[in-house]
């Protein structure tokens, strides 16, 4: 009753992406595929509910920067209802004469 019946291979997600067949007198998966991740888009990528979307996303947790119009990552990406957005909600950096890039674009204190 098992062969040929969906079945999920040695990856990290819980996905049915292989069949069962006999093989030499034992059952096998032909899911060869490698883990999918959950990215943040609405869908559970990886088959498995528990996990909240987006929570594998390689841009989940990475620093952004917000609209503001500097170019200072001051936040952080998290996962909302299946889009990445960006936790900077700061008003702009000014560049000041102080030696340091405030507004971090690569220059330093320019217009002063």
């Amino acid at each position: 009753p098992l062969n040929g019946a969906a079945c999920d291979g040695a990856d990290s997600d819980f996905c049915n992406e292989g069949t069962r067949s006999c093989s030499g007198g034992a059952l096998t998966c032909s899911d060869s595929t490698a883990g999918t991740p959950d990215l943040c888009n609405g869908f559970d990528d990886d088959c498995d509910a528990a996990s909240a979307d987006g929570s594998e996303d390689p841009l989940n947790g990475a620093a952004c920067d917000g609209a503001d119009s500097d170019f200072c990552n001051e936040g952080t990406r998290y996962c909302s209802t299946g889009t990445l957005v960006c936790s900077d909600d700061t008003g702009n950096n000014g560049e000041i004469c102080n030696g340091i890039d405030d507004n971090c674009d690569g220059v330093i204190d320019e217009g002063c």
